[in-house]
């Protein structure tokens, strides 16, 4: 290798490394000015059911994407609504399981599934509260929780697939919308 190649591939390694530190430093200015926004808006929050695996992966990507929970749930219910996955040919809801079990008058945790809260602003939460409303008056067996594990499970297969993510974690918890759906 020549000196003047040698310098090349050292200046062109420079280059990369200070464009990943320029996109690290973007990437957290981001998240931010995001984490600012959303502090002044008011929140409601809605409460579903999930399987641990699908909530420990959702709070990977919503770390890594959005800087929060409440960024990840204000997009995904967006899409969600403006969407309307429901309407499509084939559409199956989803049904969370309890995460309680009850035998002779006792109740005792159930492992595998948790509480989810999903923190939406105001406006959200309502446009979501309708948008149930509509499908229940259709479906009376769809609860909001199955509309909201539902929409979970929808944006995770549609826009967060595990294995097309690079986040860490992604390999524990690749099978993450296989078992969710089947």
């Amino acid at each position: 290798m020549t000196h003047d190649t040698a310098l090349m591939d050292s200046t062109g390694r420079e280059a990369m490394e200070n464009e990943a530190a320029l996109l690290r430093i973007q990437h957290e200015a981001t998240k931010t000015a995001h984490e600012a926004a959303m502090s002044a808006v008011e929140t409601e929050t809605v409460q579903t059911r999930a399987r641990d695996e699908l909530h420990t992966y959702i709070k990977a990507v919503a770390s890594y994407y959005f800087g929060s929970m409440t960024g990840f749930h204000k997009v995904i219910a967006k899409y969600y609504l403006e969407e309307k996955p429901w309407t499509r040919p084939g559409w199956a809801w989803l049904f969370p399981k309890s995460t309680y079990s009850y035998a002779g008058g006792v109740s005792t945790i159930k492992g595998g599934w948790r509480q989810y809260n999903i923190t939406l602003p105001i406006d959200i939460a309502q446009r979501i509260r309708e948008a149930h409303a509509e499908v229940q008056a259709g479906n009376p067996q769809i609860s909001l929780a199955s509309f909201l594990y539902t929409m979970l499970v929808w944006a995770v297969a549609n826009y967060f697939p595990p294995k097309k993510r690079g986040i860490e974690g992604a390999k524990e918890t690749e099978h993450v919308s296989r078992s969710v759906l089947g």
